[in-house]
């Protein structure tokens, strides 16, 4: 990065993170409160703008979740911000499809929504039961209390999620989700260890809900903080000064953690739920006790989310002298419907609360304005890879405070509105900020990315500059990009071993996969060698004809295997099992199936169990790869060259087909063992050359890094263009999904989008 340039390094990029004291793992952080605001406060002096190209090209990944798929996609989305503006441009991105896959998967890690293992309900929140979203069911859960009236039909909580993304209101989905939490877990031998997973829940609850850890508020709370001081020249402790942790746990210190269990126990609450050593070898469990289907289904959801016992009907905790304790002391009554009870009133009220600093505030309004302010800053970090704040939760300086406070102020007053969000944050100066020339400097920025930076010192040593606006994809982006770019099937988002291929791709770049997996958001030399492994063939192993089942059935033999096998060996996942896969029609099931299934029996619950019918199905490729396309696209043009196909390529993965720098060039035929300019056709080894290219290229900072656009690339021609990604066509694609479907005309080379 000297010289405030890059160059196409040809190695994987390192890029170090740290988590340490009380700062998040890949989950919440922060707090605050005052009066709504109609737009993000500014800074005072911003980077110069480095144009409409270099927007698109930071804003696709951001919004989209994966790299533009071409220059040509890239001149498309400029060509529309030229004419209609980056707000419009940004808002027309947010009605497409990969918008709604992008933050579906945004919101499920920010919920800790486990993708394997116990706590895992991929019948829940991995499939839909309305496969097209509307705004109908957000808006039903928004206006509703849980018991109340039900939904005309079963949904899921992936339906209300699609649905709360198309109302543009976050609130339902986090309401649905304190109840769908509870619903998966491993079942509970007796009241030990039941008390361990509620605490490990409630724990989570902090961090994804109120962004606090209790352990910390004993030194740090919005009153007080050791690095706070009178001076504000010395102060290191910015809140908003609304005593929010007062209101929710009765004092500034929080409370022992203890007192907030009761609200995330099962028994009692869950229907049909009791520890598995209440009842004798000989024992059967009482109908009124044991009926696993009665209870209330919130909001009239699919069997699958879970079903709870009435408000009125919740069992007192069986905890001796723990009573619970939120927002006011709940006695030994207090479950998870009363957390869900605040945050629906507290939501309601916090836009109209005209809050100012210092005010007391009640508890509900508290606990939606810790949830806002904790979006907010979610959604500033998966635009810079950083929050406003510090590992404490607060932040640092003013510059912090105001820029949180103000995006917070945004997301409210818009209730609660995520698009408006992202155009507050992709309309920051400091989003798109032009890197300076050779040799020179810009300004710093003000110190919300590094707000441990020293102002004395000279200007090319101080942080808080362009470099901190760029940083390693998120994970899930970051496969996605390949996936997407490359034409290959997406892997299984829920996974049903923990040692299958698919849950080692998540787990070594870094994705979410359950609280005790929380992922990583950097490169250490271990992903990075994993990465390589991964892709450094640049071959797609989705296309393998094996069932997705045989690599479960090959694993070490064990307790989890053998649970995992007796459950797949169910009659009726075995009828299901050719419908899930057509590459599971021919499983030999007595190969595999053990012998005797009822000494790895230990699922209590029948909705706990895996069935195929219900399982998020597999999506099968549906031709080949991309670069599959792109060699016969070269073969079917006369006196294409080596360099043509490389162009291509880089195109396609990083937006930039210019292959004029000599260095580059040199690096490049020494890889693929042959001179650029040499021609294709003859050569027997070419799409093994371009493989090595692509496993090399998927590895540049220019593909895993996102916030640096490059140079601009507009006018660079490449010859080859693979079919189904021309300009034009690409504008024919893209103009009806975001602007209608006569708004947008487009030719060869341009376009016109039609005045509103």
């Amino acid at each position: 990065m000297s010289h405030r340039r890059f160059t196409l390094v040809l190695a994987t990029v390192m890029i170090a993170v740290t988590a340490v004291g009380c700062g998040d793992a890949e989950q919440p952080e922060e707090v605050a409160a005052t009066p709504v605001v109609d737009a993000p406060v500014q800074p005072a002096t911003g980077p110069a703008d480095a144009g409409d190209e270099a927007f698109v090209k930071r804003v696709v990944p951001l919004l989209w979740g994966r790299r533009p798929a071409s220059i040509r996609e890239v001149q498309v989305l400029t060509a529309m911000a030229e004419q209609v503006g980056r707000e419009k441009l940004v808002r027309a991105m947010t009605t497409s499809p990969d918008y709604l896959e992008r933050w579906e998967l945004f919101f499920k890690d920010q919920m800790a929504v486990a993708r394997m293992g116990w706590y895992s309900n991929p019948n829940c929140y991995g499939r839909s039961a309305h496969p097209e979203p509307s705004t109908a069911l957000a808006e039903f859960v928004r206006d509703n209390a849980p018991d109340g009236a039900a939904y005309p039909e079963p949904w899921t909580i992936r339906d209300l999620i699609h649905s709360s993304l198309l109302l543009d209101n976050m609130i339902p989905m986090y309401r649905a989700n304190l109840f769908g939490h509870l619903t998966r877990a491993l079942e509970d031998q007796n009241l030990a260890a039941a008390f361990g997973q509620r605490r490990g829940r409630a724990q989570v609850f902090m961090g994804v809900y109120l962004n606090r850890r209790m352990a910390c508020m004993g030194c740090h709370n919005t009153s007080s903080s050791p690095t706070d001081h009178a001076d504000p020249e010395v102060d290191r402790f910015w809140p908003i000064e609304n005593p929010v942790e007062r209101a929710l746990f009765g004092a500034d210190t929080g409370i022992d953690l203890m007192f907030l269990t009761p609200f995330f126990r099962r028994k009692g609450v869950l229907s049909g739920y009791i520890y598995t050593k209440d009842l004798g070898p000989e024992e059967v469990c009482p109908p009124d006790v044991c009926d696993k289907t009665a209870g209330v289904y919130p909001w009239g959801w699919h069997e699958q989310c879970g079903n709870f016992l009435p408000p009125a009907e919740v069992a007192e905790e069986d905890a001796e002298d723990i009573t619970g304790f939120f927002v006011k002391d709940h006695g030994t009554n207090g479950s998870i419907w009363d957390l869900e009870a605040y945050l629906r009133l507290g939501a309601e009220k916090l836009p109209a609360a005209d809050l100012v600093d210092g005010q007391e505030l009640q508890g509900d309004v508290a606990f939606a304005w810790m949830l806002s302010q904790n979006i907010a800053g979610m959604v500033w970090k998966a635009a810079f890879g950083q929050r406003p704040t510090v590992v404490n939760f607060f932040p640092r300086n003013r510059a912090q405070r105001d820029l949180l406070r103000s995006l917070t102020d945004t997301f409210v007053s818009n209730d609660y509105s995520l698009v408006e969000l992202l155009v507050a944050v992709t309309g920051h100066p400091y989003f798109n900020g032009k890197p300076p020339a050779e040799g020179e400097y810009a300004e710093p920025y003000e110190a919300v990315f590094d707000p441990f930076v020293q102002f004395d010192r000279v200007s090319e040593d101080r942080r808080n500059v362009l470099e901190d606006t760029i940083t390693r994809m998120p994970s899930r982006t970051l496969l996605n990009s390949a996936f997407t770019a490359l034409g290959w099937a997406q892997p299984p988002e829920f996974l049903m071993h923990f040692l299958q291929p698919e849950a080692e791709m998540h787990r070594n770049a870094g994705v979410f996969l359950k609280t005790g997996e929380p992922g990583f958001s950097g490169t250490s030399f271990q992903s990075a060698i994993s990465w390589e492994a991964l892709f450094g063939s640049c071959a797609d192993r989705a296309v393998d004809p094996v069932c997705p089942l045989e690599p479960i059935f090959a694993m070490p033999e064990g307790q989890l295997r053998d649970d995992t096998v007796c459950e797949l060996c169910d009659e009726t996942n075995k009828a299901a099992a050719c419908d899930w896969d057509a590459r599971c029609c021919d499983v030999d099931w007595d190969a595999h199936c053990l012998d005797d299934c009822s000494v790895h029996d230990t699922i209590e619950f029948e909705r706990e169990r895996i069935y195929l019918e219900t399982w998020p199905k597999v999506e099968q490729p549906t031709g080949a790869d991309w670069i599959v396309a792109l060699m016969e696209t070269a073969a079917a043009r006369d006196g294409t060259t080596l360099g043509d196909v490389v162009s291509a390529l880089k195109d396609r993965l990083i937006a930039d087909p210019n292959l004029e720098d000599v260095a580059e060039r040199a690096v490049l035929e020494a890889l693929a063992g042959k001179a650029l300019s040499d021609p294709i056709a003859g050569d027997a080894e070419a799409e093994t050359r371009i493989r090595r290219v692509c496993g090399l290229l998927l590895a540049t900072p220019q593909f895993q890094l996102m916030g640096w656009p490059g140079p601009d690339a507009q006018d660079v021609q490449n010859p080859l263009v693979v079919p189904g990604t021309s300009f034009q066509t690409l504008c024919e694609k893209l103009g009806p999904v975001l602007f209608g479907a006569t708004k947008v005309q487009c030719t060869e080379d341009g376009l016109t989008v039609a005045a509103d």
